[in-house]
């Protein structure tokens, strides 16, 4: 009875750190999503003005892959509706 206890304890321990270490890489990931989106955000904003509601709430919705891919569009998006018709047709292309 006392090593079944060990060898649960042990999984336990193991499954704890197992989550742990997976929620730490997720939170990074979204960490640094987050703050690629803040920055497009501020340039976004610096070069457009400020951004419709609408078009924040599409903003939210990339991957970080797409945010990347924004942030290269960037360089050729030069209004608010070039951006709406990027984020509807641009930001589903996969990079090559």
């Amino acid at each position: 009875m006392l090593k079944e206890t060990s060898i649960v304890q042990d999984w336990l321990t193991q499954s704890q750190q197992e989550g742990w270490q997976k929620g730490l890489q997720e939170g990074q990931k979204e960490g640094q999503k987050e703050g690629k989106l803040s920055l497009l955000q501020i340039i976004l904003a610096q070069k457009l003005g400020a951004i419709s509601p609408d078009l924040s709430s599409k903003l939210h919705q990339l991957s970080s892959e797409q945010l990347d891919r924004l942030g290269v569009a960037l360089l050729n998006i030069n209004s608010q509706q070039e951006l709406q018709v990027w984020l509807s047709s641009g930001a589903a292309q996969e990079s090559h």
